[in-house]
């Protein structure tokens, strides 16, 4: 009886689909793949829907021990709700995935202060200034004073327990 209870109810849960989901298929109008099986390859793909995808990838050796990895860059686009298309271009790469799009947010201006200080702060770049740092220790926290600004910076807290 209870085999048919929970035979009942996965019956019911599985179709039971949201009416907002799509349910038809969309066929592939055009699939081209080159790969060259030496680490170079492009992919381009249209949907029946309007959607086209381009994906070029690469194999790059950045020199370290991971070994040669693939970076990527491509672009695909896609007709929203509202009828509009819209496209978004993007690389994935040693820096990481970076897209970009129109229709994509963008972080706000830096303020002025933070970019005079940014500035400033490329300006005097440490190569170019070097300090003398001297290291001072407390039970609670290590803090470096420089002598060419008589500053003091924190560098490292170390928290400890007695008892």
């Amino acid at each position: 009886m209870k085999l048919l209870i929970v035979l009942a109810v996965c019956v019911a849960v599985s179709t039971a689909a949201p009416g907002s989901l799509k349910s038809e298929r969309i066929p592939i109008v055009k699939f081209l793949l080159d790969d060259n099986n030496a680490g170079t390859y492009s992919l381009n793909t249209v949907s029946g829907d309007g959607s086209i995808t381009n994906v070029e990838g690469r194999s790059k050796d950045l020199g370290d021990l991971e070994g040669p990895v693939t970076v990527k860059r491509g672009s695909y686009s896609f007709i929203g709700d509202d009828g509009k298309t819209y496209k978004v271009e993007w690389v994935a790469d040693e820096n990481g995935f970076q897209a970009t799009g129109d229709h994509l947010p963008t972080p706000p201006p830096i303020p002025a202060d933070i970019q005079k200080s940014l500035q400033e702060n490329a300006r005097l770049s440490p190569t170019a200034a070097p300090m003398k740092m001297t290291k001072i220790s407390s039970p609670s926290k290590t803090i470096m004073r420089s002598q060419k600004l008589d500053q003091f910076a924190p560098v490292s807290i170390r928290i400890t327990s007695q008892g």
